[in-house]
């Protein structure tokens, strides 16, 4: 009984510990299924036991210019979508040709750019935009989950 009353402590502990501010229980809850999600659309993508993973100033700058081609796409023909797709190939040919970061936080790096280089790719050859604003939500989802694994 009493080892039952200590998981439930230090269980009820850790759960105080994440909560951001206050004690409303949506507060709560939001986190952890945002966290689930995150890892479901990252295979692989994991955080640096419990924390972000370090990259570097160059690498930073060159996420947020990523981020900031898909959030100024246009999206009326297959022409406006292959522009998208030459501008992210650039600003990740950009950010390879940069990259000096080593070890494991590179390594975790590789693991959210390969499904951008992937989609990246697919956006440029697609010639429906139907496809491609399915591909492009999909760099958004992606590109938009740097801040949740690096700092």
């Amino acid at each position: 009984m009493k080892k039952i009353w200590r998981i439930l402590f230090v269980t009820s502990s850790l759960m105080a510990c994440n909560e951001p501010g206050g004690h409303d229980s949506n507060a709560t809850s939001e986190p952890a299924k945002e966290q689930h999600d995150h890892t479901e659309k990252v295979p692989g993508m994991v955080l640096n036991s419990g924390a972000k993973w370090k990259a570097d100033s160059t690498t930073m700058v060159n996420a947020v210019n990523l981020q900031t081609i898909i959030a100024a796409a246009k999206t009326e023909s297959p022409a406006d979508y292959l522009q998208t797709s030459t501008a992210l190939q650039a600003g990740l040919n950009k950010m390879v040709s940069e990259c000096k970061m080593q070890g494991a936080d590179h390594d975790a790096l590789h693991v959210w750019l390969e499904p951008l280089m992937e989609k990246t790719k697919e956006l440029g050859k697609t010639t429906s935009t139907e496809n491609a604003a399915t591909i492009l939500h999909e760099l958004e989802t992606q590109v938009n989950l740097f801040p949740h694994y690096f700092e």
